[in-house]
């Protein structure tokens, strides 16, 4: 039962990182709403790490990267929607 727990959860910690992965590689290092998004899913993915329940800490932090992610998104919609 032990066993079957830490593999389900190495799985799903294995997952979240390699979403994390191709999300950084998506962006843009240059840009600092960028490098926001890339330090929250950080932050996210070592309280996570840590097994301790840092639930309130990571409800901040997730609306923390919602909050800077759709402003990004909605800057780079109204780029392509103008088709630069």
């Amino acid at each position: 039962m032990v066993e079957e727990n830490f593999e389900r959860v190495s799985t799903r910690f294995a997952d979240m990182c390699q979403a994390q992965f191709k999300v950084e590689l998506l962006l843009n290092p240059n840009e600092t709403d960028h490098g926001e998004i890339v330090d929250k899913m950080r932050e996210i993915r070592m309280l996570v790490f840590l097994k301790e329940d840092h639930s309130e800490q990571i409800d901040i932090l997730i609306d923390e990267l919602l909050s800077v992610s759709k402003k990004v998104l909605k800057r780079e919609w109204n780029v392509v929607k103008k088709g630069k």
